[in-house]
């Protein structure tokens, strides 16, 4: 039976499938040299002095007066945007033929930006839905109506439509788990096991789809979320395992990144609206108070200020932070190929950022756009086209 994907998108079937830009960002930082009392500086010596006047006092001579020469991110000082050295494809036209998934099996890992673009799919193809979970059960689960709700991390999400030659797997994961693509593959080979009739080995994926970045940005009064602090730090260390585990996984699979949707900040209201008046007022306790929770986290003895100072600085949830975090992942994966030849025809990149600029009335909380998932899908397919 062929998949019986609908098309719930009003749209001109006529108009020509447009890449909007091929156009990549960059953030070029502005070098700034300032001279003063740091108050990342004041707060470490408050949180660790314990009251101890001594202690305050050697800490004071010691720190408080240092010369730093730091990158600030744009939108703190200034914004510039020059070329990626990854190409990023988008096109403003919507997804008009769902059927070009037809046939494929393609793994969707990421954040919410990523499974809105699987639940966008599982639900104009009208497909079957499955729960994959293995540990320490001898049934897969299948929650028709909920298994978008259970547990994110625990398991993989699947729909399909009655042939079982189209299927998709989602994983949620908040960045570049080198891992995930290994525990999708070993799921689906388990859940094709034991539900044929004699045990069988998977094709490759035809694709491997995958995003993230978002969650490595700081976050109102708690800075970095818990774990995620040495993640920022080396995310182009995790961007290239997971290419790695990826191709190793299924050599001859596309492998595609969408990087991270465009912040419209005019719609931070409330805790966020605070955070961001914070950021544009006063940078230097936004970021005072990002190193004091990692030293809280962390402990003074494992952070390295210049370079917390520098990721404070570099990661505000903004438009900023966005391009810095996206710029990072793009250079990395670009290294990436320049050092793998064999794949580098298989890699591709959605421009989610550019899909979601200056569409802020296709958003609520100013970072998801769920009106614009077809335009990304159909990024997608041009990608795989290519």
């Amino acid at each position: 039976m062929t998949i019986q994907f609908t098309n719930k998108v009003t749209s001109s079937t006529a108009s020509k499938r447009a890449i909007a830009s091929n156009k990549m960002k960059t953030l070029s930082l502005t070098t700034i040299s300032f001279i003063g009392t740091l108050l990342v500086y004041s707060a470490l010596v408050t949180h660790n002095s314990g009251g101890n006047s001594n202690a305050f006092s050697k800490r004071r001579e010691l720190l408080s007066y240092k010369k730093f020469d730091m990158p600030i991110t744009p939108g703190l000082l200034e914004q510039k945007v020059a070329e990626s050295p990854l190409q990023c494809m988008s096109t403003p036209e919507p997804i008009d033929d769902w059927g070009r998934f037809e046939g494929k099996t393609i793994y969707m890992l990421g954040d919410s930006l990523m499974r809105d673009q699987f639940k966008a799919i599982c639900k104009h193809g009208n497909l079957n839905q499955d729960v994959l979970e293995k540990e320490g059960s001898d049934k897969f689960k299948l929650m028709p109506s909920k298994f978008l709700l259970i547990n994110f991390q625990k398991y993989v999400r699947m729909c399909y439509d009655e042939s079982g030659s189209t299927r998709f797997l989602y994983r949620y994961q908040r960045y570049f788990e080198p891992s995930s693509v290994s525990l999708v593959h070993n799921l689906y080979q388990d859940y094709i096991n034991r539900n044929s009739p004699t045990p069988y080995t998977i094709q490759d994926p035809d694709a491997i789809y995958f995003n993230g970045g978002l969650h490595l940005l700081q976050v109102p009064h708690t800075g970095f979320r818990p774990g995620l602090w040495n993640v920022y730090v080396g995310v182009e260390h995790y961007v290239h395992k997971f290419l790695n585990e990826a191709f190793a996984v299924s050599p001859n699979a596309h492998v595609v990144y969408m990087n991270s949707h465009s912040i419209c900040e005019a719609k931070f209201h409330g805790t966020w609206g605070d955070y961001l008046l914070a950021v544009q007022k006063d940078p230097m306790t936004v970021v005072a108070n990002c190193v004091r929770e990692l030293v809280n986290e962390y402990g003074e003895a494992d952070i390295k200020t210049d370079q917390a100072m520098r990721g404070c600085i570099t990661s505000p949830f903004t438009e900023s932070g966005v391009l810095n975090i996206n710029h990072r992942i793009e250079s990395s994966i670009a290294t990436y190929m320049t050092n793998h030849d064999l794949y580098t025809k298989r890699i591709g990149c959605v421009d989610g950022h550019a899909i979601t600029t200056d569409r802020c009335d296709y958003t609520r909380d100013g970072r998801h756009y769920p009106g614009l998932v077809p335009q990304e899908l159909n990024s997608f397919t041009m990608v795989l086209d290519v």
